[in-house]
């Protein structure tokens, strides 16, 4: 018995990811991000709010910050941290969120580390 080959009319199996990286978006608190694991970071920070101790505990945060990247006055690209982190204390970090590096982030996260060497850039995977 010979197996039918399929016809490049005929439609597809699973469907494709709507995202570039293959991530489901998920909703959590009324917004929407890019991947789960966004969402549980969102999520973990605003368990982080009822810390006791006020190094520890998140004052606020803000989700998309955008962060120009300018070279010698020269604007080069927008660089769009996942989140944007305030503690109790007073001091603040950036946290990424990443499921794998892919070569355009390497080298944006170049770009942040030279252009401002006093900013904490927290990389979470």
């Amino acid at each position: 018995m010979k197996r039918k080959r399929l016809s490049r009319k005929t439609p597809r199996r699973f469907a494709r990811p709507e995202t570039k990286f293959s991530s489901q978006s998920c909703t959590y608190d009324g917004r929407t991000y890019h991947s789960r694991k966004e969402a549980n970071y969102a999520r973990t920070l605003d368990l982080l709010k009822h810390v006791r101790d006020p190094a520890q505990r998140v004052a606020q945060w803000k989700a998309q910050a955008r962060v120009p990247l300018d070279v010698n006055g020269k604007h080069i690209c927008d660089y769009y941290c996942d989140f944007l982190v305030e503690f109790a204390d007073g001091r603040h970090e950036w946290h990424e969120v990443k499921g794998f590096a892919t070569p355009e982030w390497r080298l944006k996260e170049k770009l942040f580390r030279a252009i401002y060497p006093d900013e904490v850039l927290k990389i979470i995977k």
